[in-house]
């Protein structure tokens, strides 16, 4: 079975932001959000994309972060 698009969209955003590849990376999670804005895992792909904006404009290599999760930050372990 293939995976979705969804998921291929994602993971190939999440893939191409830790090689370094921000402009792909900004391609493919925009429309990953605009496409599927009900999505489990749209936070991360929020957080994920705009670390790849950030990259991008800095001409870095950027990990993926912590999704978002409004104004909590989380629990601290």
């Amino acid at each position: 079975m293939a995976p979705d698009r969804s998921n291929a969209l994602l993971k190939c955003g999440y893939e191409q932001l830790k090689s370094g590849d921000a402009a792909s990376a900004t391609d493919n999670l925009e429309t990953f959000v605009h496409t599927y804005p009900r999505h489990r895992a749209i936070a991360q792909a929020k957080s994920a994309l705009i670390a790849a904006r950030v990259a991008d404009a800095a001409n870095k290599k950027m990990s993926i972060p912590p999704p978002l999760s409004g104004n909590n930050p989380g629990p601290i372990r």
